[in-house]
């Protein structure tokens, strides 16, 4: 899985949960760089997160993640070719990927560290605290696409924060982190603002970064926490499409 996903599941940490449901926009950006005789252009995009009573969207690029906890479902949409695939809560990766792949994914779980530090700021109307993270994956036995992150998050917004840690916690564990990592980034005290990170694939930096631009209350739109119509239920995300989300 690449950065933006792991920028993706870190970015939800928790949130007050408002009715009507509540709307972020936030922007994501990844510098150019070079490797292996390729430039690799700058990238620009936008998530979506809608947030509603025991239910949360994302939307992304040809990706729509639907959490339900009053169906006890998580829904894994692909846009692109309008195919989806469910799984029943509790989240384990043998109900959404092939046998084959369930053994690598254990293999490749990230690890990480989460630490509090003394630094605090304020960004646009929240006031925000710092967290440093720093996330890596293990093969034969050294890390491998590490990333140093430094997260602002502000607890302001927070409210049910049971309901939301739970879904976060999903959220996590689709992520593909092992459960230490996840029972750390809990102590992340309130909803990310901001985030700026490294990643260093191999022995260079690549700097990204993930802010809040858009916070409203909003109903949602018809149909959001849902699969669209007509399309069609699959068992199994591909190795192509894990490596796409």
């Amino acid at each position: 899985m690449n950065s933006s996903l792991y920028m993706l599941f870190t970015i939800l940490i928790s949130f007050h949960i408002l009715y009507p449901d509540c709307y972020v926009r936030e922007k994501l950006h990844t510098d150019s760089y070079y490797h292996s005789g390729v430039v690799h252009p700058a990238e620009d995009s936008e998530r979506e997160v809608w947030i509603g009573e025991k239910k949360l969207c994302t939307l992304r690029q040809n990706w729509k993640i639907v959490l339900d906890l009053n169906k006890n479902m998580m829904f894994i949409i692909n846009l692109m070719d309008s195919s989806y695939v469910e799984c029943g809560l509790p989240f384990q990766w043998s109900k959404v990927v092939s046998e084959e792949f369930v053994g690598m994914l254990k293999v490749f779980e990230t690890k990480g560290t989460v630490q509090k530090t003394e630094k605090k700021k304020k960004i646009g109307t929240w006031d925000c605290q710092e967290f440093v993270v720093n996330s890596y994956m293990i093969y034969e036995g050294s890390k491998f696409n590490e990333t140093d992150s430094k997260i602002w998050a502000s607890p302001e917004m927070l409210s049910d924060e049971e309901t939301f840690s739970r879904m976060i916690g999903i959220m996590r564990k689709f992520a593909n982190y092992d459960s230490s990592f996840i029972e750390q980034l809990s102590d992340i005290e309130g909803y990310q603002i901001s985030l700026e990170s490294l990643f260093y694939p191999k022995g260079f930096s690549v700097t990204s970064s993930q802010k809040v631009v858009e916070v409203i209350e909003s109903d949602p739109p018809s149909g959001i926490y849902e699969v669209p119509a007509a399309f069609s239920k699959k068992e199994n995300l591909t190795l192509d499409e894990l490596r796409s989300l």
